[in-house]
């Protein structure tokens, strides 16, 4: 039966299934983030459209604690788009790497790993804010 606990780490032909990281969606890319503007809205995040399908939000927590959030709309398979979460660590125009995995040479340099010296949680609280709301809208 797929999906079932027995067939979880195989499958028929040896195509093995691809894992991403986010939210998937099949709406029509602008009707996406539309929803997402309408969803960080609601919240009370500030955000700055970097470019139509990116956008770095902010989010201050019960504690006042600001946690920047960089939002982007992917294209994964045709007709198929993934809206990946990254925390926001230096006002930077490059884009956000998909799921944010570091490289090799950012491993090196403690100044550049997203949670060294304080905790992560504030960013998966605005996250998961973020994705109760487009939750609700859906």
């Amino acid at each position: 039966m797929p999906g079932s606990a027995t067939d979880s780490g195989r499958r028929r032909g040896g195509v093995r299934p691809r894992w991403h990281f986010g939210i998937r969606s099949q709406g029509r890319p602008l009707e996406v983030m539309d929803e997402v503007y309408r969803a960080l809205a609601n919240i009370g995040m500030d955000w700055k459209t970097l470019d139509p399908f990116r956008v770095r939000a902010r989010y201050l927590g019960p504690d006042g604690q600001a946690v920047k959030v960089d939002l982007q709309l992917y294209s994964i398979d045709q007709h198929l788009y993934l809206l990946d979460f990254c925390q926001a660590n230096e006002p930077t125009r490059a884009p956000c790497r998909p799921t944010c995995a570091p490289r090799a040479d950012e491993l090196a340099s403690p100044d550049s790993e997203p949670f060294v010296g304080r905790s992560p949680f504030p960013f998966f609280d605005a996250c998961s804010r973020l994705i109760t709301e487009l939750a609700l809208a859906s």
